[in-house]
């Protein structure tokens, strides 16, 4: 490969070839006969395109990154798991209702404040109190299903979470239209990749049940208990970091996954709609249905 590299220096398209033909042995070859050739212009332009594309995902991450993430995901964990360590009666107090969404959050909220490196201390002195008045709000209200109020102010309050989330990851930057599209974007990337992960973590959950049913060993609720539950608060952290760090592999799933669901959505949508009409039902006079 070394010698075919050095006959076809000048010639682009014979490169190209090389290369699709066998990347390895090419980039692996090229940076051993990189010296003999690097006052060819298209050498150097091999040399940029090479390393360009080890740069950005396959270096070697910050220790710090993956230690803050695994410290977030078990501190989202230990949260989640409050009605187990204090007993709480989870038939009479909607833990899970009140707080999971907001556990979720703050969780990403955390990590966004470590990833954007603002320890300002003005601004985390409003994020702090905006999560324990929430809290504290959420968890004064009565655990009454039946209550429509109660229940919109459940749906709400992950929605407050959000923007909470939001305003971290643009830095507290209202005026720049570009990063609030971009916290729109990085909303797609998390809900597409989180979607692949939990499907993932299903299959995986399917698998290990079965494999410890086969031996007669029972390990079902304790591992919804403890592991599913886990899983579930830690995994948008997990794809958070993931779309930090793997940009890349981010941007080439995300666009296809959109790409193919996105006429479905919309070709459901028309039907339910087209159906709404037939049926006669209309949300702006029936609170039920809206």
């Amino acid at each position: 490969m070394i010698e075919k590299i050095k006959e076809n220096i000048n010639h682009p398209e014979k490169l190209e070839r090389l290369y699709h033909d066998d990347r390895k042995s090419f980039e692996s070859s090229f940076e051993k006969v990189f010296s003999e050739i690097e006052n060819s212009e298209i050498a150097k332009f091999w040399k940029i395109r090479l390393d360009f594309d080890k740069t950005p995902d396959k270096m070697k991450r910050p220790s710090s990154d993956i230690s803050i993430m695994v410290a977030v995901c078990l501190l989202a964990g230990f949260l989640i798991k409050i009605p187990d360590i204090f007993k709480i009666d989870l038939t009479k107090y909607l833990f899970y209702e009140k707080d999971a969404g907001i556990i979720v959050f703050f969780g990403l909220t955390l990590y966004a404040i470590w990833i954007n490196k603002n320890f300002n201390q003005k601004r985390l002195v409003i994020i702090l109190l905006t999560f324990i008045v929430s809290i504290i709000y959420i968890n004064l209200l009565p655990s009454d299903k039946t209550s429509d109020s109660i229940n919109l102010a459940y749906i709400h309050m992950p929605l407050l979470m959000w923007c909470t989330y939001g305003l971290v990851f643009i830095d507290f930057n209202l005026k720049d239209r570009s990063k609030r599209i971009e916290y729109i974007k990085h909303n797609g990337d998390l809900a597409i990749l989180g979607a692949i992960v939990l499907i993932a973590g299903g299959v995986l959950t399917g698998i290990t049940i079965g494999l410890f049913n086969a031996i007669n060993i029972n390990i079902q609720n304790f591992y919804m208990n403890n592991v599913v539950i886990t899983g579930l608060v830690a995994a948008p952290i997990v794809v958070t970091y993931i779309i930090k760090n793997y940009t890349t592999m981010t941007n080439k799933i995300a666009p296809v996954i959109a790409n193919i669901f996105s006429p479905l959505v919309l070709l459901t949508l028309i039907i339910y709609l087209v159906a709404i009409a037939i049926s006669g039902k209309d949300p702006y006079n029936d609170r039920n249905f809206l």
